[in-house]
């Protein structure tokens, strides 16, 4: 009977072992990703994942390819946009690709083929997302976007940060200063912070502008880094940083007059070389190295993000932005322009059916 009741509280405590063992277990993951600026595993490794390059512009255009060699027009209703219908970036996240442009524009798309733009009760030529305290209607020019820690999170014009789990009800993050706003009848308002990127690294998500450097780890509080840089120490003035991107352990921005600075933490800055003065326009780290684009056809490669070689895009033509997906770089640009390569060495041009002015790329993995 001892041996019995022996066995029994044995194999009581082995049980609670286990039970614990697995607790702690599931709370490591938990806390491990709450430090990351990775996704829900089950969204990463979404079965649904179409696996596509989209591609946004002005006058609506949304392109799709699955190489990036042939292009197809994506369906997309855009009566009720207003008097503009011009989209400036492109995030994918949550098995949805979202884009966003002028007049405040959000649209979204499950598929990457078919893209809607009314939600929740949204009305013809208005803004028609929820953005929480802040109005829509107020029709600023939303530029970019990305999606970390399970939310899309969009920067513009006026300082404004959004954030959405997904996509559809959204919470203003910041709103930044309002000095010299300026409304224009179809762009919408401009002035204050330009917000131009966002990007996220080491649990912290930063994002870039005019004469600007915002910081957060949690989307609700952010500290401004605007001072650390020696902004009009370049002849020209340098002010303006127009992408930022994180990778090899190290967040990159660039910007105008060739600029390109590097931080390991996202709140200490240090400028590097580019070789060049033009306009750079995107920078993304994929396939172990980093690839700046911008006017005039300028590229640049880093394998660390401080030196920089120059390379050859076979083209004289605006660059604004580039992707890596199955085993193909694609960067788009003004007047219809998508090159792509194999290795980020050899471009070639491939015909996008439109003439339009492509501004953002995303490749859904």
């Amino acid at each position: 009977m001892n041996k019995i009741i022996y066995i029994f509280i044995l194999f009581f405590f082995v049980f609670a072992s286990l039970i614990s063992c697995s607790k702690n277990e599931s709370e490591s993951k938990a806390v491990s990703s709450s430090l990351s600026c990775s996704n829900n595993e089950s969204e990463s490794k979404a079965v649904s994942n179409p696996q596509l390059f989209n591609v946004v512009g002005y006058s609506g255009t949304i392109l799709n390819s699955k190489d990036g060699i042939s292009w197809q027009t994506s369906t997309l209703n855009t009566l009720g946009y207003g008097p503009s219908s011009n989209l400036s970036g492109i995030a994918y996240g949550a098995n949805t690709f979202l884009a966003v442009g002028w007049w405040t524009t959000i649209v979204s798309s499950s598929d990457g083929y078919n893209w809607v733009d009314k939600i929740d009760g949204n009305y013809e030529g208005d803004l028609w997302r929820q953005c929480g305290d802040f109005p829509c209607i107020d029709r600023v020019e939303l530029t970019n976007a990305t999606y970390a820690k399970n939310n899309f999170v969009v920067v513009g014009w006026n300082g404004n940060i959004l954030s959405s789990p997904g996509g559809t009800t959204w919470t203003q993050r910041w709103e930044g200063s309002v000095d010299n706003v300026d409304c224009h009848p179809i762009r919408g308002c401009s002035g204050g912070d330009y917000l131009s990127d966002v990007t996220c690294g080491k649990d912290l998500f930063v994002v870039v502008g005019n004469r600007t450097v915002l910081t957060s780890s949690d989307l609700d509080s952010w500290t401004q880094r605007v001072n650390v840089f020696d902004w009009e120490r370049l002849k020209p003035a340098s002010n303006f940083l127009s992408a930022v991107t994180f990778g090899n352990n190290i967040f990159v921005t660039v910007g105008w007059s060739g600029r390109i600075l590097t931080s390991q933490d996202g709140i200490e800055w240090t400028e590097r070389s580019s070789g060049t003065s033009n306009n750079l326009k995107d920078v993304i780290f994929e396939n172990g190295s980093f690839l700046v684009v911008g006017n005039s056809g300028t590229m640049l490669s880093s394998k660390d993000g401080i030196s920089w070689v120059e390379r050859s895009s076979g083209t004289s033509k605006a660059l604004n932005a580039a992707a890596y997906g199955n085993n193909t770089y694609v960067v788009v640009g003004e007047l219809g322009t998508i090159i792509t390569s194999p290795d980020g060495t050899t471009w070639t041009e491939r015909d996008s059916g439109k003439s339009n002015y492509l501004r953002g790329i995303t490749f859904s993995r």
